[in-house]
């Protein structure tokens, strides 16, 4: 299967600094008309739409798969970035509110899980269209979460060693002075979206949520994943694969044929609901 987190063209995104993303916030290998459900694509720290650009091809083709581009990542690396997470989820629901035409899912991994859940709550308190599944990946939820470990006095050579342990990172980018300084500003900035958030209780979400974990993630206990449960009141589904915080990497094949399967039946539960 094709790697999601290929080297070369990570290089190439990271150090572009005239690219034009002509769709705004979302990045789409092609449109896809005929799909029954949109993916919006939620990346984790330091990362831009890019490393989701395999899964249009991976995917069913009943999955229009949109990778958000957030300010400050990717294409909008010139712009500045948000530290505020409801705020950022706030923005991206103003951004993508254009896309929310069709029924639609949400997926996001560690950071971009919470990104992702508060999202759907912004949706919700604005009174727009809902999605019908989020997915979320590699993070505790939300009102587990542990602020005691800080990374804002941690040096560039610890933040650096620690990316290449956890191996969601390009080792070209880590190992290059220059790209390393576009880089990890990126980084320091989406890790202060969870120093700086604090969850607000409210009701469960009424979409099903779906969560996957690495049985060997360093950073997220199975307890915090299965926390979850309490964030919705439909159905709740949650299931580890072998591998550390990137087994979406490592285990791709079977996460993403998991992934398929969890995608269908959201888009069958639109049929069945009338949703279009």
């Amino acid at each position: 299967m094709t790697d999601v987190f290929h080297s070369p063209e990570a290089r190439a995104v990271i150090a572009t600094t005239e690219a034009v993303n002509d769709e705004g916030w979302i990045v789409r290998r092609r449109a896809n008309p005929g799909a029954r459900i949109r993916l919006f694509c939620f990346p984790y720290a330091g990362a831009g739409a890019w490393i989701y650009r395999a899964w249009s091809d991976l995917l069913p083709d009943l999955v229009e798969v949109c990778g958000v581009e957030l300010p400050g990542h990717g294409s909008r690396i010139h712009e500045p970035s948000c530290t505020r997470l409801v705020e950022l989820a706030r923005q991206t629901a103003a951004g993508l509110r254009p896309y929310l035409d069709v029924p639609f899912a949400v997926f996001g991994h560690s950071i971009g899980g919470l990104l992702g859940f508060e999202f759907a709550r912004t949706l919700r308190r604005e009174g727009s269209r809902f999605p019908n599944r989020l997915f979320v990946s590699a993070v505790a939820a939300p009102h587990v979460q542990d602020r005691a470990n800080r990374t804002d006095k941690v040096t560039d050579g610890e933040l650096i060693r620690t990316l290449v342990e956890l191996g969601g990172t390009p080792r070209e980018i880590l190992e290059d002075p220059e790209l390393a300084d576009l880089f990890l500003p990126v980084v320091r900035a989406d890790l202060q979206l969870l120093e700086t958030y604090g969850y607000v209780a409210e009701e469960a979400l009424a979409c099903p949520i779906s969560i996957f974990g690495g049985m060997d993630d360093p950073l997220t206990a199975r307890e915090g994943l299965e926390a979850w449960r309490d964030q919705t009141s439909a159905s709740f589904s949650f299931r580890q694969f072998p591998g550390g915080h990137f087994f979406l990497n490592t285990q791709s094949d079977e996460f993403l044929r998991t992934l398929s399967e969890e995608l269908e039946r959201a888009a069958n539960d639109c049929v069945r609901e009338g949703r279009r």
